[in-house]
């Protein structure tokens, strides 16, 4: 029996990233900030650089599942809505 590594695709579909998510490559970071400040504007009008494969799966392992995102943020902010509805 041999085993493979899993290909950042399949790392990022594992964790119920979309299929069209962009993980091959980012806006270029020298364009994108100027003195540790984000420059104003859409960062995916930048030029975009590509990222290694490492870079790739290193981003996944960094990264929170959408799923686990939504319901953290719906967790979180559940009370407004509780709030919302007495104010009214």
């Amino acid at each position: 029996i041999t085993h493979r590594m899993l290909r950042s695709p399949e790392l990022f579909l594992a964790q119920n990233f979309p299929k069209d998510y962009i993980i091959h490559e980012i806006p270029d970071p020298r364009l994108l900030f100027k003195d540790g400040v984000q420059v104003p504007g859409d960062p995916r009008l930048l030029p975009r650089i590509p990222l290694t494969a490492t870079a790739q799966i290193r981003m996944c392992g960094n990264s929170v599942s959408p799923i686990q995102a939504e319901a953290l943020a719906r967790a979180n902010f559940s009370h407004e809505k509780q709030l919302a509805y007495a104010a009214a």
